[in-house]
């Protein structure tokens, strides 16, 4: 998972947000859905138009918002961050059913993320037994701080669910030589966000365990290139290549981060 930018980005002159036509239709959704409350029927249609998919699709790099695993023809999700109809934690909420319609609450997200399922496993390691996936989870750190309506203020919520456009994943979660992902720094933040989703699934493990391998080559070629008397043309396309490593559309950018960072753990 990585930190990414909502606002202000455009992908081949085309800026990353839904056109004025679908905020109006938001605008006025969210209206009825505060006026009829917990009686709204939420409209699919609008959250899960197409441009909102497309937008959301280039705005996270062509990867779940959580996982990082690449959506180029895999199921592309509409999540909502804070759920829009029922909250798994507290029986008696009613869901954040005025956000239902909101861009800011919306994500793209794999299935395996965004759904409750049972984690498929590799050869040699079966399928968990638990389901896991977030579903209508929202999990915060003191229930009593929950909005519960639109007139609370949501910022006095004690998340516990890593939002990567609000939050820095960096300082929650941590990495392996292994390709495993666990918290930094007894994040609880960091602890829930990889259990609820299922981050350190089998699957995941190992497509971060590949791409590891060949970070860790690249940097072992860079480095000897730029510690030896090479001409400026190789130096500085080694200096392209590690500048390219941690870019955001790389597959699993917050592994490679972490391994820049940390290099000494990945014998570096």
């Amino acid at each position: 998972m990585i930190r990414v930018e909502r606002n202000g980005r455009s992908v081949e002159g085309i800026e990353i947000r839904p056109s004025t036509a679908w905020k109006a239709r938001s605008a006025a959704a969210t209206a009825r859905a505060i006026s009829e409350a917990a009686g709204h029927v939420v409209d699919d249609e609008i959250y899960g138009a197409d441009e909102v998919r497309g937008f959301l699709f280039d705005l996270f790099y062509g990867k779940c918002a959580y996982c990082e695993a690449g959506l180029e023809r895999a199921v592309l999700d509409v999540e909502h961050y804070r759920p829009k109809g029922a909250v798994a934690e507290d029986l008696d909420h009613d869901g954040y059913y005025w956000l239902a319609y909101t861009w800011e609450n919306l994500y793209p997200s794999c299935p395996y993320c965004n759904q409750r399922r049972k984690q498929p496993g590799v050869a040699g390691t079966p399928s968990e037994r638990r389901a896991r996936g977030k579903k209508d989870a929202f999990p915060l750190r003191n229930p009593a701080t929950r909005a519960r309506n639109p007139s609370d203020d949501l910022a006095r919520e004690e998340r516990l669910l890593i939002d990567p456009c609000m939050d820095d994943p960096e300082q929650h979660l941590a990495y392996d030589p292994a390709g495993q992902i666990r918290p930094a720094a007894n994040s609880d933040m960091g602890d829930t966000t990889i259990d609820l989703l299922a981050l350190d699934a089998a699957r995941l493990r190992r497509a971060r365990r590949q791409r590891l391998a060949t970070v860790v080559q690249l940097l072992r070629l860079c480095d000897a290139v730029l510690s030896n008397q090479v001409g400026a043309d190789a130096k500085r396309e080694a200096r392209k290549t590690l500048a390219l490593l941690d870019e955001p559309h790389q597959p699993f950018a917050g592994l490679t981060r972490y391994v820049l960072k940390h290099r000494t753990e990945f014998g570096l």
